[in-house]
């Protein structure tokens, strides 16, 4: 959809009347504002936080994409976002921020990052916390769901591959952005799936719960 124009008529039993019309077009989400980065920690690990002033014109979310090295550990879909990048890496890239709505994406607003890698002081004590970290972080990650979402963005449908150690049937429910579940089916662990080819072009959570493990992701159909 671009543009069209929706037309209204009375009517009664000797007739219709003169129609009256409107015309409507497809509202692009506006650009995003300025970037701010403000570190606020160094080690052990690199913390920024990301914001915008405020949400372009026509846009509902904000659609944030930070470099290979880095993780969004809060905010994704917000005006701000808080990011975590290794000390120890050196770094030349940059973050996008998009305004997005159930139209369009619109145009990607950028800010360079820049590191230089850090040596962080570990004590004895320190060193043996982050080892017992370490391990526990390495058991919930053998056992926490892969999820593999593509196409996404997409025109028609999604294909969904959860990958897990466990047995358990997945549950997958689909929200739109009201919170409204839209969907709710079940999938076998380790297979390939397809799904949404009834949703309307628009913005969905898609929540993957199987027992204590779940994920949620943003589907955005086109």
């Amino acid at each position: 959809f671009s543009a069209g124009t929706i037309y209204v008529n009375s009517v009664n039993s000797c007739g219709f009347g003169a129609p009256k019309t409107k015309s409507i077009t497809k509202q692009k989400s506006g650009m995003v504002g300025v970037i701010t980065a403000t570190e606020i920690a160094t080690c052990p690990k690199r913390i920024v936080e990301y914001s915008v002033p405020a949400l372009p014109n026509y846009a509902d979310s904000i659609i944030w994409t930070v470099p290979s090295l880095g993780t969004i550990i809060s905010g994704q879909g917000t005006l701000l976002i808080r990011v975590t990048y290794p000390s120890d890496a050196n770094l030349s890239s940059q973050v996008l921020a998009r305004g997005i709505n159930n139209c369009s994406v619109g145009t990607a607003r950028s800010i360079r990052v820049s590191f230089n890698a850090i040596l962080c002081p570990a004590t004895p004590i320190a060193k043996a916390v982050q080892s017992s970290i370490n391990k526990i972080k390495e058991e919930l990650k053998q056992n926490e769901l892969k999820v593999s979402i593509f196409p996404n963005p997409s025109l028609n449908l999604f294909n969904l591959k959860v990958t897990s150690l466990e047995k358990e049937l997945i549950v997958i429910f689909i929200y739109d952005l009201q919170g409204r579940l839209m969907q709710r089916l079940m999938v076998n662990p380790n297979e390939l799936n397809q799904l949404g080819r009834e949703l309307m072009p628009g913005n969905y959570f898609i929540e993957i719960k199987q027992g204590v493990n779940s994920k949620i992701e943003r589907l955005i159909k086109l």
